[in-house]
């Protein structure tokens, strides 16, 4: 994750911003870790089982060691 956030950051972002479903329990717990603030849920879904779309993000200005 750590690789990710420098490239998105060297490519001249100023906000990172991800969703995942509602079932991704591991992804949701692993951008909360990481600083991302749930952002809000989303009536649109990916598919019936998956649930709702979950949204995340962080802005660029942070310590990126504690990624």
């Amino acid at each position: 994750m750590q690789e990710m956030v420098q490239r998105i950051i060297a490519q001249g972002a100023k906000k990172i911003v991800v969703w995942t479903n509602k079932i991704c329990i591991f992804a949701r717990q692993t951008y909360e870790s990481k600083g991302l603030r749930f952002i809000k849920k989303s009536e649109k879904t990916f598919y019936e089982y998956a649930g709702q779309r979950i949204h995340y993000e962080i802005t660029v200005n942070f310590n990126l060691s504690n990624i």
